[in-house]
């Protein structure tokens, strides 16, 4: 009886209640089932190679091309195409 109103106490507190049986177990000295660790193996091949100079560049033309391809431009609109165009002669 001890142990239940222990363990709906430290639910009430907790609110997980993995943690609550967990904080319980330790409390009573009760020896939790072991975790088995998962492993996940990843084939070498599967990766795609990873540029940040290649993809940095790709973003800034994509927003430069959907910038020029509005058909209402506004002043912002085009200091924004040229600090991008600037950008990318630097990348």
């Amino acid at each position: 009886m001890k142990k239940l109103l222990t363990h709906l106490l430290i639910l009430a507190l907790i609110r997980n209640e993995k943690k609550a049986q967990m904080i319980v177990d330790i409390i009573y000295d009760v020896n939790p089932p072991e975790i088995k660790e998962k492993v996940v193996k990843v084939q070498s091949g599967s990766l795609k190679s990873f540029s940040p100079n290649n993809d940095k560049k790709r973003e800034v033309m994509d927003a430069i091309k959907f910038l020029k391809s509005k058909e209402t431009k506004t002043k912002a609109d085009r200091e924004k195409i040229q600090m991008l165009e600037v950008i990318l002669k630097s990348v």
